[in-house]
């Protein structure tokens, strides 16, 4: 009995450590996207422009100004952005991972619109 105990109670430490350790890759990876996001902004696409990136535990945060008079209202730039996102093999790659993008667009008074999480269970529900 005592050593099926002990042979439970490790099994459990071990998948506790497992899962800390993916954990931590995950916001690791989280935040190294994050990084490499904020060195390409601003950036500018049609009346839309990516001002920040940054991350938080494993979900890497996306902000976009709207300033209006884009063809492409704020709902369909993110069903763009999620087929787009779930398209690139190394962004399906960080996903399945364990890595979240949260994108959101806001007004140029920095209300939010718009707001769309991007994870592998998005890119399973999208049409590609």
């Amino acid at each position: 009995m005592m050593k099926k105990t002990l042979t439970a109670i490790l099994g459990v430490a071990l998948l506790a450590g497992c899962a800390s350790t993916s954990e931590s890759d995950a916001n690791l990876l989280a935040a190294d996207r994050a990084e490499q996001l904020s060195r390409l902004m601003p950036l500018d696409i049609d009346k839309y422009k990516f001002v920040r990136a940054q991350s938080r535990d494993a979900v890497v945060l996306i902000e976009v100004l709207y300033g209006g008079g884009s063809k492409l209202a704020p709902s369909q730039m993110l069903a763009q952005s999620v087929i787009n996102f779930c398209k690139d093999p190394s962004l399906r790659d960080v996903m399945g991972k364990g890595v979240h993008y949260a994108v959101t667009i806001r007004d140029i008074r920095g209300r939010p619109i718009a707001e769309q999480l991007v994870n592998e269970q998005a890119c399973q529900q999208v049409a590609l």
